[in-house]
């Protein structure tokens, strides 16, 4: 009995101590550096800005024309009849709702553009990273903003932006 408890002794010594071997090597990069101040990064900004100040103008004109319809009614109210009042003010509810429609409309499809343009410079960036890591013999890449501290060399976020630049410089908004 007493060669068993040892035995049982023993085993739980040299089982308790694990060894640590690492052979995993970790990066990080700043993903929004590389959405941001790449070129196809850059050519998105640049095509959803033109398309948002082309809808803002466009907005602002029948804001506009909206505002000036309304005012003038609201001039003609003691000249028209009650009924003709009523049905003029109808006629311009009916054109603010729709307006508010088409704005709603438009502002979905901007962002359902602007979705679709990162979601596939991500997909274009994933092969890039996933080549660099087989090269490098990086186990893990993490995203920078998930990282707490970290060691400055382990940033791999200038080298990506470089093979990114030369890999592709633009993302197609249609």
């Amino acid at each position: 009995m007493k060669y068993i408890v040892k035995i049982i002794v023993i085993f739980l010594y040299l089982f308790s101590f694990k060894s640590s071997y690492s052979d995993t090597t970790i990066a990080y990069i700043n993903m929004e550096i590389i959405m941001n101040n790449s070129k196809a990064g850059k050519s998105i900004t640049l095509a959803l800005e033109k398309e948002q100040k082309k809808n803002i103008a466009d907005f602002s004109k029948i804001e506009n024309d909206l505002k000036d319809e309304e005012d003038s009614l609201i001039a003609q109210k003691n000249v028209l009849s009650r009924e003709d009042y009523e049905k003029k003010v109808d006629v311009l509810k009916n054109k603010v709702n729709e307006y508010r429609k088409n704005r709603r409309a438009k502002l979905d499809l901007f962002n359902q553009k602007k979705t679709k343009a990162t979601n596939e410079l991500l997909i274009k960036i994933r092969p890039i990273l996933k080549d660099y890591s087989v090269e490098n013999s990086l186990s893990i890449i993490l995203e920078q903003k998930n990282i707490v501290l970290g060691k400055k060399d382990l940033d791999i976020t200038n080298n990506i932006l470089e093979i990114v630049d030369k890999t592709f410089t633009k993302i197609d908004l249609n």
